[in-house]
């Protein structure tokens, strides 16, 4: 009979201890214990808001974030949790129902990651010609529409003498 391995969680009622301690002292030890706490809620929950963000527009037109995108993503949300630290409450004030730490900062990290995406993905598709050209057509393609190109004006961007299409 195999034993099964126990799973590193993070103990609910310890995380509320520490960031409570925290508030009080703003102790440097406890605040490192923070970010490692934070870090691991970053890394585990990365993917499901990458996906989020992704299913919802059309697949292929935009690149997955690469390695230097996903620290990046998981910093931005570490730092989102530090500023929410002082925003978190033990009891809901409204609803009198007590407020689960690992819960509100799991959807803060979830939020923050994919805020973050959405600003680089309005930023960028609609500039690059190659993505907003590819997006338009996948578009077009996915509601069965037909897509009109003039290939004399393609002809006359790529020499140089006409619109600008591509």
């Amino acid at each position: 009979m195999e034993i099964a391995k126990k799973k590193n969680y993070i103990n609910n009622s310890d995380f509320e201890k520490l960031i409570l301690n925290y508030r009080k002292t703003k102790d440097r030890k406890l605040l490192n214990d923070l970010v490692r706490i934070f870090t691991k809620i970053a890394e585990s929950v990365y993917m499901i808001a990458v996906r989020n963000i992704y299913n919802n527009i059309t697949p292929g037109n935009f690149p997955l974030p690469n390695a230097h995108d996903k620290e990046d993503l998981i910093q931005q949300a570490i730092h989102d949790c530090l500023v929410a630290i002082d925003y978190w409450q033990p009891r809901h004030k409204i609803k009198k129902i007590k407020s689960k730490a690992f819960n509100y900062f799991t959807c803060c990290v979830v939020y923050a990651i994919q805020n973050e995406l959405k600003k680089e993905l309005r930023k960028g598709w609609y500039k690059s010609r190659v993505l907003s050209a590819k997006y338009l057509i996948n578009y077009m393609n996915k509601f069965g529409g037909e897509f009109y190109i003039d290939y004399d004006e393609k002809k006359k961007s790529e020499d140089g003498n006409g619109g600008d299409y591509y």
